[in-house]
Parts: C-alpha cells; structure tokens; sequence
C-alpha cells in the first residue's frame, strides 16, 4: 500500500553461501601463476591518453562509462579486480566490451579470461 513502511528480509542460503566461498578459495589453487590473480608485476597497463576514439557511440553521451572503461585500461585499481554494478538498461555489459575491446587493442600481449 502506498505510502506505508515496509520491512524488507532478505534470507541467505548457507549452502549456496558456502559453495561460492569454496569456488573462489578453489581458483587460487587452479588458476595459480597470476592467471586470475595476477601480481603487480604481470599488470599490462596503459596510458589512457593513447584512447582516441570508443568503439559504441553510446560512451560518448556517458562520462560514467567513459571514466569507467579508462580506469579499467590503465589498470588504476593494481591487482584487484573491478566491479560494475547497477540497475538494468544501465550500460553495464556496454562499458565493460568497450573496456575489453580497448585493452585488446591498445595492450600488447593481453590475455583476455
């Protein structure tokens, strides 16, 4: 009904809980050798300044986007990974392929996972 408080619960399933914990501490003994967690030293970065164009017209409209995607190609944030988030029909899934096509192109030797 509008205008009246509501409480809103949300509930956690401790299996599901416990599976997700045990995913993430299994990949660091699978995926050693820096492939999901790579060191400061096997960071390929970029000088944001050599993006002379972006591939979806849509960033251009967009200073968020934009932001995103050049933190993401100079790697600003080291070996921690990047998170997006947002509500749907954000442009979410838009920034991180244009991010993804930029570091292709301007990052020699990239591994894309």
């Amino acid at each position: 009904i509008d205008g009246q408080p509501c409480d809103i619960e949300f509930c956690i399933n401790p299996i599901q809980w416990f599976l997700r914990n045990r995913a993430v501490d299994q990949s660091y003994e699978v995926l050693s050798g820096g492939v999901l967690f790579p060191t400061r030293d096997s960071l390929n970065v970029c000088d944001v300044s050599r993006i002379t164009r972006f591939y979806d017209k849509k960033l251009d409209g967009n200073p968020e986007q934009r932001d995103a995607v050049q933190q993401i190609v100079a790697g600003s944030s080291g070996t921690a990974p990047y998170l997006i988030f947002g509500p749907p029909g954000t442009g979410k899934t838009t920034t991180l392929v244009e991010a993804i096509k930029q570091v292709k192109f301007l990052v020699k030797n990239c591994r894309i996972l």
